[in-house]
């Protein structure tokens, strides 16, 4: 599985818990999935602290229950 290939999938299966209103499920989905080695290397590397950052606001997002903004914050992972 290519690097895009495993954060399409990641993207996709967070998206379907936000869209069931599982917004913590979702984030929590992501955060898991980017940081599985898939062959392709991690997604995400929370040691590097703009990652860890980052991650700290999808908390934030799953926290708050606000579906807008934890798509947003998914989707924005390239």
């Amino acid at each position: 599985m290519t690097r895009d290939e495993h954060l399409a999938w990641a993207k996709k299966r967070a998206l379907e818990y936000v869209e069931q209103g599982a917004v913590a499920d979702g984030i929590a989905s992501f955060m898991s999935d980017a940081q599985k080695d898939m062959g392709s290397g991690l997604i995400v590397d929370v040691t590097k602290p703009a990652s860890g950052m980052l991650f700290q606001l999808g908390l934030m997002h799953a926290m708050s229950g606000n579906r807008v903004e934890a798509r947003r914050w998914i989707e924005g992972w390239n």
